[in-house]
């Protein structure tokens, strides 16, 4: 298995994740679900910002479940960032922002 179809496949077992209206439940697909953006992604890598849009949480967590964190921080250009914006700025600054992405690629 190449290390895209390792992160796709992490990325494809969580999908029916539902986010949660508390801190209950976090590791259930389905459990507690509501709209208050409680989720395991946030409690595994960014406790301090649970309850905030996930959606680059999940992409960073999916990394680090591939390949660990310190080769995951190296693959998304030097750091994590809850905030898309920010991941978006570290590849740029590596030179490594495209528009076109690719399977595996931080989107």
């Amino acid at each position: 298995m190449t290390s895209v179809d390792k992160l796709i496949s992490i990325a494809k077992q969580e999908v029916g994740y539902l986010e949660k209206k508390s801190n209950e439940n976090l590791d259930s697909k389905t459990a507690n679900a509501g709209s208050n953006n409680y989720t395991k992604y946030a409690r595994d890598l960014y406790p301090s910002l649970q309850g905030q849009p996930w959606c680059d949480m999940y992409v960073d967590w999916c990394f680090v479940k591939a390949f660990g964190q310190v080769t995951a921080r190296q693959l998304l250009c030097g750091g994590f960032s809850a905030y898309t914006p920010t991941s978006a700025q570290y590849y740029k600054n590596k030179g490594r922002w495209r528009t076109s992405p690719e399977p595996g690629d931080q989107v």
